[in-house]
């Protein structure tokens, strides 16, 4: 047999050394003994192709590898700027989906974008050095304890109207 089972985390990745594919599984949540138990098989996990932003942003990273884009005469240099840049242009391309219609017309072409939109993120986050997950959590800090219609609040009682 080709496959190799390690555990990472909260789960168990699947390494197939025969077609170079890694699969991982999430351990269940109640399942206290799963990282002990050998060997390691699915029945104890949930079989799923979920992955987590670190291995997200190394498949992208592969990507940009594998198309020559890192080189230094490369067509399409990945800096900062440029990644700024390309992710603006992606996010244009969801409003675009949207553009004379309140109704989603294409999901399809929608989640082809959005994808578009997180592969130059999980870039330009890898090339400056910004931990997303991390930095995700603690912007939903701050924002919960922001207080996002406080301003309309004020002006109501400023100009003596209650909604």
């Amino acid at each position: 047999m080709n496959d190799e089972w390690r555990p990472v985390r909260n789960s168990v990745e699947r390494i197939n050394w025969g077609t170079g594919t890694t699969l991982r599984y999430f351990l269940h949540a109640t399942c206290e003994d799963c990282l002990s138990a050998t060997p390691l098989t699915p029945d104890i996990m949930y079989n799923s192709l979920l992955m987590d932003i670190e291995d997200l942003t190394r498949a992208m990273d592969r990507f940009v590898t594998a198309k020559g884009w890192y080189l230094p005469d490369s067509p399409r240099p990945q800096t900062p700027k440029n990644l700024a840049i390309s992710l603006s242009i992606e996010a244009a391309e969801v409003l675009e989906l949207f553009q004379w219609s309140e109704k989603q017309r294409h999901p399809d072409e929608l989640a082809s974008e959005l994808a578009d939109v997180m592969l130059y993120l999980l870039q330009l986050a890898r090339l400056t050095g910004i931990d997303l997950e991390t930095a995700v959590i603690d912007k939903l800090k701050i924002n919960y304890r922001r207080e996002w219609d406080q301003h309309l609040i004020d002006e109501s009682e400023q100009n003596g109207k209650k909604d």
